[in-house]
């Protein structure tokens, strides 16, 4: 299993973008992390909504309180 924080590559040109699940959750875009790549990656509000419910039913079940 790989350390660190969870990452996709970017749908423009593969680098890879750390995934922040509250940054997402609160509407908010990711920027690729490649200088000449101007992608952005978020989630729509709606799915946001529903992804920050879930998040917090799964935190709940861990016991785990953020």
């Amino acid at each position: 299993m790989q350390g660190g924080p969870p990452q996709i590559p970017c749908p423009a040109c593969q680098a890879p973008l750390v995934l922040d699940v509250d940054l997402l959750t609160s509407g908010a875009s990711l920027a690729c992390t490649n200088i000449h790549c101007d992608a952005r990656i978020g989630i729509a509000q709606e799915s946001a909504a529903m992804l920050a419910r879930a998040l917090q039913d799964h935190r709940n079940l861990k016991g785990v309180t953020h």
